[in-house]
């Protein structure tokens, strides 16, 4: 009866919940693929050797490096998204990939978790929130 009803609700939630959780995730990993081409770039641009300017190349590199190890976790992805838009902003250029990027950089962290949401529930709700902002 009712048991088997919540029971069921139960299923089918933690069912969505386990399906947006691997949207994001492979969102996730395609959005870092993305963003290693800016550091193949920069790399290009100003090589191995250490400089400053290759400050700002490291936190994203790094954070490529978490989202491959840990595509799952929404600070992962956030850290993604907060490392490369300092990234795109301070060596960006004004081509039309880079504004791109730049926009769909601003709508994760837009539509990121509130402080202290987390599980199942967040992830859903963040997944809807961004496919909305990035259809807009």
């Amino acid at each position: 009866g009712m048991a088997a009803a919540a029971t069921a609700s139960r299923q089918r939630a933690s069912g969505a919940g386990a399906e947006s959780s691997l949207e994001l995730s492979v969102f996730t990993l395609a959005y870092a693929q993305c963003l290693a081409l800016q550091v193949a770039k920069e790399l290009k641009s100003f090589g191995l050797e250490p400089c400053a300017q290759l400050l700002w190349t490291a936190p994203l590199a790094l954070a490529i490096v978490c989202a491959h190890a840990w595509p799952s976790s929404s600070r992962t992805l956030f850290g993604l998204a907060a490392s490369g838009l300092v990234l795109l902003c301070v060596h960006g250029s004004q081509s039309n990939h880079v504004i791109v990027e730049m926009a769909l950089t601003g709508a994760v962290l837009v539509t990121a978790p509130l402080h202290g949401a987390s599980g199942c529930e967040a992830r859903r709700a963040w997944s809807a929130r961004l496919t909305l902002c990035i259809r807009l």
